[in-house]
């Protein structure tokens, strides 16, 4: 048998819950498990370029951060959701605050190297089998009942770092989901990272 923390898939998944203890500092519960990318049927890309941000994404409804109800997101080339405004920070930095960012892998991304970045966003109504399927999974890994409302996908396909190799890319997937009221989100890389 092998190790959930090896790669005996194609890909590895993290799993992550949001709990709010004070409006700066959050707990995240992770689990690990080989899983595939969610495919994005209709996607929007993002512009070919280095730091690079999307326009504000049309949600269906807010999304709780902590304590911090949001109703703006926006997805960067370099890694991250971020919440209350675009940002285009290639670097990690120190949180304040006023950082609300969610980062499935923050690094100084330039695609006009190499790669794709993009996003969709899924909900009861446009993809019910694809918000079961993930809500069903975060209620068996948080052994309690979930049902997500709605989900933002975004994919970021074979991108190179800033001065990077074409010959040199990663490819990773993140997705934050919620129900209005508790929100979730789960990370999946190509092994190898």
């Amino acid at each position: 048998s092998s190790s959930k923390l090896q790669c005996s898939m194609s890909t590895s998944k993290i799993f992550l819950r949001f709990f709010a203890l004070s409006s700066t500092v959050w707990v995240l519960v992770a689990a690990t498990e080989a899983h595939s990318f969610l495919e994005l049927d209709n996607p929007t890309f993002l512009s070919k370029g280095d730091d690079i941000s999307s326009a504000q994404i049309n949600i269906p409804s807010s999304f709780r951060l902590g304590i911090v109800t949001h109703y703006k997101v926006f997805v960067s080339t370099n890694g991250y959701f971020s919440f209350q405004a675009p940002r285009f920070s290639c670097c990690p930095t120190f949180f304040n605050s006023s950082s609300h960012i969610v980062a499935p892998f923050w690094a100084d991304v330039d695609t006009r190297i190499a790669g794709d970045v993009s996003y969709q966003v899924f909900s009861t109504s446009n993809s019910p089998e694809l918000i079961e399927e993930v809500s069903a999974f975060i209620a068996t890994k948080q052994d309690v009942p979930f049902t997500g409302q709605w989900m933002l996908v975004a994919d970021w396909s074979g991108v190179s770092s800033y001065r990077g190799s074409p010959a040199t890319t990663n490819s990773f997937q993140g997705l934050v989901i919620t129900n209005g009221s508790v929100s979730y989100a789960v990370f999946t890389y190509k092994c190898g990272l």
